[in-house]
This record gives C-alpha cells, structure tokens and sequence, in this order.
C-alpha cells in the first residue's frame, strides 16, 4: 500500500496583498476575521476590539494585515473546531447592531484614506457594498 502524503503549499503576501485578499476582491481570499490566524504579539500594540461592537474583526484585521511584513498562508487544514451557540451574531436575526459592520468599514476607508490609494479603493467599494446590503435588511 502507497502513502499519499499532501505537499503543504506556502503562499506567502506583502501586508498590501493581505489587505486586498482580506476583503474577497479576489480567488485568494485570506479571511476577513481574526481567528484561525497566528500572530505576532506585536502586531496588537496599540490597536484593541471596541467593546460591545459586533463585527470588531472587521475594525482591526485590515491595521493588523496593513502592519505586517508579509503574510503566510498554507493549504493544509490543521485542526477543526465546531461550536453550535445558539446565542452567536450569526445565528441572530437582524437587529440595527448588525449595523455595526457599516461602522467597521467606515472606518476600514477612513484608515486607508491617506495610507494607501489602491486599498482606500478597495475599502470604499466594501463599504458601499455593505451600506446597500444593510439598507436592504432595514427596509
């Protein structure tokens, strides 16, 4: 009998890919929350999750992406991790906190405004996307 052993990919990214592939514009989407990444402690100094607000991931990762050297991302699935809380956002139904996402990627264009015209772009387009997409569900 053959072992059939994965080869692990590396992908590696500057801190502008990350935050161009942190917001889906492409096939090569990093993810747009916190978990299931490893981080270097440093990359939090200054920066913390506003309390109460949901959607907070989408407050910090973009500055955490944006701070880093580069990124990694492998292809290989390390551990599996599966929690049914009834009470999570969501599983929710609508409520005008869910309009705490508007809020995040405000302040995801407000970040980039004067850093970066390629990722203001980017984040005004998500923005915007959002905004409808939040009126739709209050409508």
């Amino acid at each position: 009998m053959t072992k059939i052993e994965n080869e692990i990919k590396k992908l590696e990214y500057t801190n502008e890919e990350l935050c161009v592939r942190m917001q889906g514009l492409d096939n090569d989407n990093v993810g747009d929350v916190v978990w299931g990444k490893l981080y270097k402690s440093s990359l939090f100094k200054g920066l913390r999750f506003i309390e109460g607000m949901i959607n907070e991931d989408a407050v910090l990762l973009h500055e955490l992406y944006y701070k880093c050297k580069k990124g990694v991302k492998i292809n290989s699935e390390l551990y599996n991790y599966c929690v049914f809380d009834l009470n999570s956002v969501s599983r929710k139904k609508f409520s005008y906190k869910n309009l705490d996402s508007v809020k995040a990627y405000k302040m995801r264009v407000d970040y980039f405004e004067n850093k970066n015209e390629k990722l203001y772009e980017n984040a005004l387009r998500l923005y915007t996307t959002n905004l409808v997409f939040n009126y739709a569900l209050v409508k």
